[in-house]
């Protein structure tokens, strides 16, 4: 109070305003802040959403690389997968800044790069496969069909030639149903085929049994290597896909939850943190005010009442006592 009374009535006016703005701009920087980091979180919800994307991308390169046989979908693939890297890489620096766990955008890199594995070995396989009739085993079984093929007409027996047909259709339902039980069906008309050689010329015999082994050897590779591949989408490289993806979309859900909840946890703060120090504000505020008007009021009200006794006593001698450099100081003393 004595401090207080040191301090024009103007001054002490003005430190409370300087207490307003003072609580104006730290109520300003802690929303900044507090604001800033949820919008912060909120974007790296949309750079997961762009790992979303990408990864639906590598999903439509692949599942067109396996429709259409052709290698530009592969090199689109490989454009697609350098992009998630590069937005994984992104995810992290932003989680870092936040001071959040990067072990979930490590393990959507770590998935990332085990996709881009398989898909490189499927790639490869259906090269050795052939992407046409005319490239890799389907050629090689292509052009040995046509040779047995060829030599069964000229040897004119028509129960070769339906062993042939057999052959050819088992060959042919392997191909359109993926199923291993036709595999078994192209073996046992092989062992019909090999009877039904026993009634031509030896010469005939030996050179469609030569080309018949070859049919039977490319046949077996090219069942080998689509079994390698996958009969369906729960087996071989297809099913090893299918599993990564599986996890690739756990791993989003999770990363999802995460920040959602981080979210969540971060509006909630700011709007405590913004609460606690709007009180602390107000209150300081609220305490200076009350010891100030306390200081402005009690000396006026103490004149006041001085100044009535000298009028009702007409008692010119008695002093008014208050002591202060302030306003009222200089009004007690005149």
């Amino acid at each position: 109070m004595n401090f207080l009374g040191n301090i024009s009535i103007k001054n002490k006016h003005f430190i409370i305003l300087c207490f307003v703005i003072c609580g104006l701009i730290l109520t300003t920087l802690a929303s900044v802040y507090e604001f800033g980091r949820i919008a912060s979180l909120s974007n790296i919800l949309l750079v997961k959403e762009k790992l979303s994307v990408d990864v639906l991308s590598l999903r439509k390169h692949e599942k067109d690389f396996l429709a259409r046989k052709d290698t530009k979908y592969g090199d689109k693939f490989a454009s697609s997968i350098e992009h998630l890297h590069k937005d994984i890489d992104d995810l992290k620096t932003s989680l870092s800044a936040e001071g959040l766990s990067t072990e979930q955008a490590k393990t959507l890199d770590d998935l990332a790069s085990e996709y881009d594995k398989l898909f490189q070995q499927l790639v490869k396989l259906q090269l050795e496969i052939g992407l046409d009739a005319k490239s890799g085993l389907y050629g090689s079984l292509r052009s040995a069909v046509h040779d047995v093929e060829t030599l069964a007409k000229e040897s004119g027996e028509y129960e070769i030639l339906f062993d042939m047909l057999m052959l050819r259709r088992n060959e042919k339902d392997f191909m359109l149903r993926r199923d291993a039980k036709y595999i078994g069906k192209f073996d046992d008309n092989i062992g019909n085929f090999e009877a039904s050689l026993q009634d031509i010329q030896p010469l005939k015999q030996s050179q469609i049994l030569a080309g018949l082994k070859r049919y039977q050897a490319d046949f077996k590779q090219l069942a080998a290597k689509e079994s390698e591949l996958g009969l369906d989408s729960n087996s071989g490289l297809l099913g090893e896909l299918r599993a990564t993806i599986h996890q690739t979309e756990g791993a989003f859900a999770s990363l999802t939850e995460f920040l959602n909840t981080e979210i969540e946890s971060a509006t909630t703060n700011a709007y405590t943190t913004l609460a606690i120090i709007i009180t602390v504000i107000f209150v300081l505020i609220y305490t200076l005010m009350a010891i100030v008007s306390k200081a402005i009021y009690q000396p006026v009200q103490s004149i006041t009442e001085k100044i009535h006794n000298i009028a009702d006593d007409l008692d010119l001698t008695q002093l008014v006592n208050h002591i202060s450099k302030d306003e009222v100081g200089i009004l007690s003393k005149s």
